[in-house]
């Protein structure tokens, strides 16, 4: 099956602070799944599609990383929270190659740990 992704996308589970730049306004949320392209995140209130964001977050295994440009390309309600699609855009070479080396080697992580049945 052909997937419309540019980048491999992995679920992680991290927290997220997001700044709303429009509003001016921090939130902090989940962590569902990211990619060198971009991530989901779940939070507390709707963000409107479009809408540019800055986040700041955490994964395991990798630095931290501060005040990365995004905007909200999808918004979906769930019983008790919202999930966002966020694209990141701005992202220097480098830095999306190194954050793609990272997710590369997490998904052979979890590829494995299935194959073990551990996942």
């Amino acid at each position: 099956m052909f997937s419309k992704r540019k980048f491999l996308r992995v679920n992680i589970l991290a927290n997220i602070v997001i700044h709303d730049i429009l509003n001016d306004k921090y939130l902090q949320g989940a962590i569902t799944n990211i990619s060198a392209g971009g991530l989901a995140i779940l939070i507390n209130e709707p963000i409107e599609v479009g809408t540019p964001l800055s986040v700041t977050f955490e994964v395991e295994g990798y630095k931290k990383l501060q005040k990365i440009s995004g905007d909200v390309v999808r918004v979906e309600k769930l019983t008790d929270k919202y999930y966002h699609g966020i694209a990141f855009y701005n992202l220097p070479k480098a830095q999306e190659e190194e954050l793609e080396s990272y997710i590369n080697s997490l998904y052979s992580k979890q590829q494995r740990a299935v194959k073990r049945g551990r996942l």
